[in-house]
C-alpha cells in the first residue's frame, strides 16, 4: 500500500518551553552552512532540514503528536518483513533469518534460531537446537539432542600451519563430530582436524558439557561426560577421557592425555599427562593427589580408593622418605611395602608384580590396573610426558 504524505496545518507560534528550544535550533540550522558544498547545495540541504524541523515545531506548539503516516515515512523498513518460519511443523523450526543450505542434512525436532548459519556438509541429527548466531560449517556432525548456544563456531578450519601443506589420502567422513546430548554453551569453538589426520575426526563424546568461552582445538579426542568450564583452551591432539572435570582458565598443551575422571584446578598450565583419576594443580601444574571427591561421587568403593591410595604414593613418591609418608591426620593408606626404584617405569614393573602376586585382577579392582597402565604405557606417547608429582 503505497502511503502518500498529508499536508501538515499549521499552527500557533512556538509558545511551550520545548517549542522554544526546537524554534532556536532551526534558526541555528538556517544561518549553519554545509561544509565541502556549494552555496546552491547548502541553501537546499538546509531548506530540506528546515521544512521537517518546522514541521516539529508547528505540532509541538499545537500540542498534535505526529501523524502515523509522516512517522512511517521517516523510520527505515524492517529487517525481518515476517516473522513467519522458514519451515514449522509438529518436528522442525527454521528461523526465516537463519541461512541453512540446500545440501545440509536437517534431522527431525531440530530448531535454528535466527541468523544462524548451516554449511553444505553438516548434518544435524534428531532433536538438535541452534540458539540464534550459531554457525557449523565444514564436514560436521551433531548428535541428538545436542543444544548449542548463541556465537558458537563449530566445525572451523584448523588453526595449524601445516594444515594446508598435506594433501589428505585417507578422508573421513567427518572432521568433527560431536556426540548426543551435549551442551555447548556461549562463544566456544571446535576446529575441525588437519588434513594430515583426517581419517581421524575432532571428536566430542556424549553428555559433555563445554561452558562459555572454552576452545576445543583440532583433532582433541574428548570422552563422554566431559566439563570443561568457562575458557578452556584445549591445545591440538590432546585426549580427555571420560567423566574428565577441568577448572575455569585452564591451558592443556598440545598432545597430552587427561586420565579418566581426573580433576584439573582452575587457572592450571598443564603441559604433561594426567594419570586417570588424578587431582593436579598449578602453573605449571603438579600432581596433588587423587581426586577423591570425584570417586565417591562414583560410588567407588572404599576398598579399591584405599589400594589406589597405597599405589599412587608408591609410584610418585620422590624418594624412600616420602614413600614410608600416609596420610598425616589419620595415618590411612600407606604406599606399598615395595622396593624403591629411581625410574617411574621400574616402580610401576614392581607394582604390576605386586598385583599378579595378590591377585589383585583388573575385573575386581579396574581402576588400580587403569592407573598402572597408564604410567607404563608413558614411554609410547613420545610427544609428553607425565606430569611431575608433589604429594604430601
Amino acid at each position: 500500500m503505497l502511503l502518500r504524505r498529508t499536508p501538515l496545518r499549521p499552527g500557533r507560534p512556538a509558545t511551550t518551553p520545548c517549542a522554544k528550544r526546537i524554534s532556536a535550533h532551526v534558526q541555528a540550522v538556517r544561518c549553519t552552512p554545509v561544509c565541502g558544498s556549494s552555496r546552491h547545495q547548502s541553501s537546499s540541504a538546509a531548506s530540506v532540514v528546515m521544512e521537517s524541523m518546522q514541521d516539529l515545531v508547528e505540532h509541538v506548539a499545537s500540542g498534535k503528536r505526529l501523524s502515523v503516516v509522516q512517522a512511517t515515512l521517516s523510520s527505515p523498513p524492517p529487517l525481518a518483513p515476517t516473522h513467519e518460519p522458514l519451515i514449522e511443523s509438529d518436528a522442525t523450526f527454521i528461523h526465516p533469518t537463519a541461512v541453512i543450505d540446500p545440501l545440509a542434512r536437517v534431522g527431525l525436532n531440530v530448531r535454528i534460531g535466527p541468523y544462524s548459519v548451516v554449511g553444505p556438509d553438516v548434518v544435524l541429527e534428531d532433536g538438535v537446537v541452534l540458539h540464534s548466531h550459531v554457525v557449523v560449517e565444514g564436514k560436521t556432525r551433531i548428535g541428538r539432542g545436542t543444544v548449542v548456544h548463541p556465537f558458537a563456531c563449530l566445525g572451523g578450519e584448523p588453526q595449524d600451519k601445516k594444515h594446508k601443506l598435506h594433501i589428505p589420502t585417507d578422508i573421513a567422513p567427518f572432521t568433527l563430530e560431536i556426540g548426543q546430548h551435549c551442551v555447548i554453551r556461549e562463544h566456544v569453538t571446535i576446529h575441525g582436524s588437519t588434513a594430515y589426520s583426517a581419517h581421524t575426526p575432532t571428536k566430542l563424546g556424549d553428555h559433555c558439557w563445554i561452558l562459555c568461552g572454552a576452545h576445543v582445538g583440532h583433532d582433541v579426542q574428548i570422552g563422554s561426560h566431559v566439563v570443561l568450564s568457562n575458557n578452556v583452551c584445549v591445545a591440538g591432539h590432546v585426549e580427555i577421557g571420560n567423566f574428565a572435570i577441568i577448572g575455569g582458565q585452564v591451558g592443556l598443551k598440545q598432545h597430552i592425555k587427561i586420565g579418566s575422571l581426573a580433576m584439573v584446578g582452575g587457572g592450571s598450565a598443564v603441559d604433561g599427562d594426567v594419570i586417570p583419576y588424578g587431582l593436579v594443580n598449578g602453573n605449571r601444574a603438579k600432581l596433588l593427589g587423587l581426586n577423591l571427591i570425584g570417586l565417591r561421587r562414583a560410588k567407588v568403593s572404599r576398598h579399591e580408593i584405599k589400594l589406589m591410595l597405597r599405589l599412587v604414593r608408591y609410584l610418585f613418591g620422590s624418594s624412600l622418605s616420602s614413600i614410608a609418608t600416609v596420610c598425616p591426620k589419620t595415618g590411612f593408606a600407606p604406599a606399598l611395602d615395595l622396593p624403591y626404584h629411581e625410574s617411574l617405569l621400574v616402580r610401576g614393573c614392581e607394582a604390576k608384580k605386586y598385583l599378579s602376586e595378590e591377585e589383585i585382577t583388573a575385573s575386581a579392582y579396574p581402576l588400580v590396573h587403569e592407573i598402572v597402565n597408564f604410567v607404563l604405557q608413558s614411554p609410547e606417547r613420545a610427544k609428553s610426558s607425565l606430569c611431575q608429582a608433589m604429594l604430601h
